[in-house]
């Protein structure tokens, strides 16, 4: 039993009239793939995709920011990412995304943000078999 799994991310860059400084992403990190999962090994399946975010405008610099994500579109709560089933939309495979949600950037400057996602092997050893996909949507303030 074979079973491929792949996260879809989006950005959104947040911007606020409060803020000096305006934050946004430079590079889309893309689709990230856990690949074929084959249960019959069940070894935690870890990946890593890199999205990059530069600040602009006035005020001092760095630029404190912070990044956020909406846990995808199947969340069953607060850090409780799973994706769907393509083909049986009432199966789900959880996951988890974790990254650095904030810190400080000199303005005009890339920063590499490096995202890691993992779905455990005791979570796909009993899985339905067939292709997973979630969306997550990530924000970057100011």
């Amino acid at each position: 039993m074979k079973i491929l799994p792949i996260i879809i991310l989006a950005l959104l860059a947040l911007s606020s009239s409060g803020y000096a400084a305006t934050c946004s992403f430079v590079s889309l990190p893309g689709t990230l793939s856990f690949g074929n999962l084959d249960p019959g090994v069940g070894t935690d399946v870890i990946r890593t995709t890199t999205l990059t975010i530069r600040c602009t405008g006035a005020g001092a610099n760095p630029v404190f920011f912070t990044i956020a994500d909406d846990d995808g579109l199947y969340e069953t709560g607060v850090n409780a990412a799973r994706m769907r089933n393509i083909a049986v939309p009432t199966e789900f495979l959880r996951y988890s995304i974790a990254y650095s949600g904030s810190g400080s950037v000199n303005k005009a400057t890339n920063l590499n943000i490096t995202i890691t996602a993992t779905v455990l092997g005791i979570v796909y050893q009993d899985a339905y078999v067939g292709s997973y996909s979630d969306m997550v949507t990530f924000t970057v303030s100011p």
